[in-house]
């Protein structure tokens, strides 16, 4: 099985963070999981390693210039995940860090993007249906 970053990228305040989360709470509600070492939960962002049916699942939603993303890709390298989902901006040093990866693991991109700006409900749909959409790319693995 060849190792995957399943990043998603898209501009600030889109939703990246929100839709990461609840990925992991689609995955951790669905399978039974252990965690491995500690997570760290900041604000309303996660970092997490997960194993469920022996794959070692990384979960990083900070995605942020000068964040901890590139640590958070280091730790989850080092502890040999399977997989690993985090979220970047569209371009720069975020992209940078993940494309670094390569070729220990294939880069898939998926862009989140804004729903129009008064529509919460919209907004909320369009965050489950990515967070959907990424798990289903990761239960493919399991």
């Amino acid at each position: 099985m060849k190792k995957k970053i399943i990043g998603l990228f898209g501009a600030a305040k889109v939703g990246k963070s929100t839709t990461i989360n609840k990925v992991y709470d689609i995955l951790t509600q669905k399978y039974d999981y252990t965690e491995i070492g500690q997570s760290l939960l900041q604000y309303k962002d996660i970092r997490v390693v997960i194993v469920i049916n022996g794959i070692k699942i990384g979960i990083e939603s900070q995605g942020d210039p000068n964040s901890r993303l590139k640590e958070s890709l280091d730790i989850f390298v080092k502890v040999g995940c399977d997989i690993i989902v985090c979220a970047t901006r569209t371009s720069g040093m975020t992209v940078s860090w993940v494309e670094a990866k390569q070729p220990l693991y294939h880069v898939e991109w998926k862009e989140k993007k804004k729903k129009p700006e008064h529509d919460v409900t919209q907004q909320t749909i369009s965050n489950l249906n990515m967070a959907n959409e990424i798990v289903a790319e990761i239960e493919k693995y399991l």
